[in-house]
């Protein structure tokens, strides 16, 4: 039980004396990644944006559509 208790100690020591910072090229890496998902976020909203527009636009064409096939038809009922 003391020797297990020794091994432990031992690395606790171990892992106090390593520095708690990251190295600079990891971080480096962990920025780019942060900035790349900044921007893939953004262009998902512009995206979205866009989408939501379009479907908008669409069901303004269908309303237009279904209007004048109505319109038609009540021209074709009453003309002789």
């Amino acid at each position: 039980m003391l020797r297990r208790l020794g091994e432990l100690e031992g690395r606790v020591q171990v892992l106090e004396t390593k520095p708690s910072e990251m190295p600079f090229e990891k971080e480096e890496l962990l920025n780019a990644a942060v900035r790349r998902v900044d921007a893939l976020e953004a262009e998902l909203i512009s995206t979205k944006k866009a989408l939501y527009d379009a479907l908008m636009r669409q069901d303004e064409l269908l309303a237009y559509i279904d209007r004048q096939e109505l319109i038609k038809f009540r021209k074709k009922k009453f003309c002789f």
